[in-house]
């Protein structure tokens, strides 16, 4: 997980630039009446997150604001304004995608950020798709894993990269399991002093964006990739000498990133005796 800064965007200007883009005079018209009724529920999307606590939103129901405004029509402000290219909001899409960390997916750390997430999803809640903190830089795998799943209670919330840094301590662990064909297993130790707002969305986080399959799929690859190394290096150090080289890798991923999945399986790779004194032999 990544921290990703919070954008630079008021969702006043947003609204009326995708709204401007719409052909039809009577659905600007409806939609420019209830503008005071989405800056509030921007306003309350704010707050909340600030505290943890967007599970308690409400979901938007087609009666909330007068005149009528379907669903359809708010969802259409994404779709049709902001995601599409040559459309008017399409400035402001282009602008949170590049946010993206070296140009990562900041839930994974894996893939290159290609499209938006929409951290509470528009077919819930169609007031925040345009809403430029609900819109998070993202890739597809990541993006297709979330769904349009909501949250509906604390354990279900999952962590936001524009109000959650949990980038300064380590939860992401590994462990070298399986030593016929040793494979890498990834897992969270909660640190301590941590509440449940933080545990859970650790844990949500986690199996939300299937991570611990997909890291482990990445780290197993790795684990062939440097076989040949550990060899030359037990060859002429021993086991001292591969452990040596496991921990620096580490010490070095995790300069750049406490949990990115390589820091944790070279930790795990690094504590593990068997691997060190000859267990890679069994990597195939």
């Amino acid at each position: 997980m990544r921290v990703v800064p919070k954008p630079f965007l008021e969702f006043s200007d947003v609204f009326d630039t995708c709204v401007a883009g719409v052909g039809d005079a009577n659905t600007r018209t409806r939609l420019g009446m209830i503008k005071a009724n989405l800056i509030e529920f921007s306003l309350d999307y704010d707050s909340k997150a600030i505290a943890e606590e967007l599970y308690l939103s409400y979901v938007y129901g087609e009666e909330t604001t007068v005149p009528l405004v379907s669903k359809v029509e708010l969802k259409s402000l994404y779709e049709n304004q902001m995601a599409k290219k040559t459309r008017p909001g399409r400035t402001y899409y282009d602008y949170l995608r590049s946010l993206a960390p070296r140009g990562l997916c900041p839930f994974c750390g894996i893939s290159s950020a290609r499209t938006l997430d929409h951290i509470m999803p528009k077919a819930h809640y169609p007031n925040f798709s345009i809403f430029p903190v609900n819109l998070v830089p993202c890739c597809r795998d990541c993006n297709t894993e979330k769904l349009d799943g909501k949250a509906t209670s604390i354990q279900e919330q999952k962590i936001h990269p524009y109000y959650d840094d949990f980038t300064n301590e380590q939860w992401l662990f590994a462990d070298v399991v399986n030593q016929n064909d040793p494979v890498i297993v990834f897992r969270i130790v909660t640190p301590s002093g941590w509440d449940i707002k933080k545990s859970s969305k650790i844990s949500s986080h986690l199996s939300t964006y299937d991570l611990d399959e997909r890291f482990g799929d990445l780290a197993n690859s790795e684990t062939v990739g440097i076989k040949k190394q550990m060899q030359n290096l037990y060859r002429d150090g021993g086991a001292e000498a591969v452990k040596a080289e496991l921990i620096e890798r580490m010490l070095s991923h995790r300069e750049n990133h406490f949990n990115s999945w390589q820091t944790a399986m070279y930790q795990a790779l690094a504590e593990c005796t068997w691997y060190c004194d000859g267990g890679f032999e069994q990597v195939s």
